[in-house]
């Protein structure tokens, strides 16, 4: 069992969830990756800040928590990006993206996506 507040709870919390929202229980699995998203804030890391929110606003669409995605959105399109591995990176704008894109936010939506190419160019990383 992972230590209370810590990078290893948040990635059992964010497991949990993912395993909940694949077997069809979205209602159950969004409150573990929604407590991984709290516990991730509290710590030091950037990148496990990033990935729980990756992972709740790809499954929060499902609960209709459209209010709670664009304000998540906003809130990571303006979040340092120091420490986050590129694969999270990219993941995550490209989540921040289609929300905005969803919530007609396209200058906001152009906004990440001018950023993903550069991050992409800079890094070489032909798979994206």
């Amino acid at each position: 069992n992972a230590q209370p507040n810590t990078v290893a709870s948040v990635r059992a919390d964010v497991a949990t969830g993912i395993v909940k929202c694949a077997k069809g229980y979205l209602e159950e699995g969004v409150p573990f990756l929604s407590r991984a998203i709290e516990t991730a804030r509290g710590l030091d890391d950037n990148d496990a800040r990033w990935w729980s929110a990756a992972m709740w606003m790809s499954y929060a669409t499902g609960c209709r928590h459209d209010e709670e995605l664009l304000k998540m959105a906003e809130e990571f399109s303006k979040s340092s990006r120091d420490g986050v591995s590129t694969g999270v990176l990219v993941w995550t704008m490209s989540i921040l993206i289609d929300t905005f894109l969803d919530h007609a936010r396209r200058p906001d939506a152009e906004n990440i996506m001018h950023e993903l190419q550069r991050l992409i160019e800079r890094n070489h990383q032909a798979r994206y």
